[in-house]
């Protein structure tokens, strides 16, 4: 049963903040449907994009990251160059692959090509076991994400392989 007080608020935070230009309503853990009235928080593009970016660094989320949160025509290059769809990228990570810990260690470049697509170039602290063998890697990830019907969705996605020297990027 929806709760009146919080449906109240909710319709009041709504109609004055959807007024404002560059933000829109985020309801905490549902970018594409409501699942119920959860906290309501404003967050302008760039930080609901590095909202997905913690997400999809969380080891306990990130198998389902891209179901959850890509376009349909979504892709993930791997570092051997071959690509792979949100649901193929959920398979692997819950099969061969157990992560133990991810961090966005540091942005590059977080650029606006448009005002619905957004590239984002970071490297990723990660450590997980690959059939048995423990990686500690460094890789250098360029994300491109897309606003659809005003959710911001991870569109593309590649990989580097191994560990990038962070000293280049300065």
């Amino acid at each position: 049963m929806v709760n009146v007080k919080n449906l109240i608020i909710s319709i009041i935070l709504t109609n004055f903040f959807f007024k404002l230009p560059n933000f829109y309503l985020y309801i905490s853990n549902s970018r594409s449907k409501i699942e119920g009235l959860l906290p309501l928080f404003i967050m302008n593009d760039e930080e609901t994009i590095m909202s997905l970016l913690d997400e999809f660094a969380n080891p306990k989320k990130m198998a389902s990251f891209f179901v959850d949160n890509a376009t349909p025509d979504f892709l993930f290059i791997r570092p051997s160059g071959n690509p792979i769809d949100a649901k193929g990228f959920e398979q692997m990570i819950s099969g061969d692959i157990v992560q133990e810990q991810a961090e966005i260690t540091k942005i590059h470049r977080f650029e606006f090509l448009s005002e619905n697509i957004v590239m984002c170039i970071f490297t990723l602290g990660s450590k997980f076991t690959y059939k048995g063998t423990p990686n500690d890697d460094l890789p250098t990830v360029t994300s491109i994400f897309k606003k659809v019907n005003n959710i911001w969705k991870i569109h593309w996605m590649q990989r580097s392989t191994g560990n990038s020297d962070l000293s280049l990027w300065d």
